[in-house]
């Protein structure tokens, strides 16, 4: 499953680190709790970071940031509502 987080603020290298860290996190846990484990994602899975913006750039995109918060909910969001639409089949 690819992912393709795009932020709407500029991010220092080490934020794009930890949003990709992140982003690969929040995919192995939701994808693990939708499926009782079952899931965790494939070998040729990739994830993209897009930082779009001007000023000043955030230095951290963790999960206490408001940037790492705004990544968790998106792709459990978006990995839920994906999950559902191919179990309904």
């Amino acid at each position: 499953m690819n992912i393709a987080i795009i932020v709407n603020r500029p991010l220092a290298v080490t934020a794009m680190v930890d949003a990709i860290a992140l982003s690969a996190e929040a995919k192995h846990e939701t994808l693990s709790s939708l499926s009782g484990g079952r899931l965790h994602g494939t070998t040729s899975d990739a994830l993209a970071i897009v930082s779009l913006g001007e000023g000043e750039p955030e230095p951290y995109a963790g999960p206490a940031t408001r940037v790492g918060k705004a990544i968790v909910s998106s792709i459990h969001n978006a990995l839920t509502k994906a999950y559902t639409i191919v179990e309904s089949g």
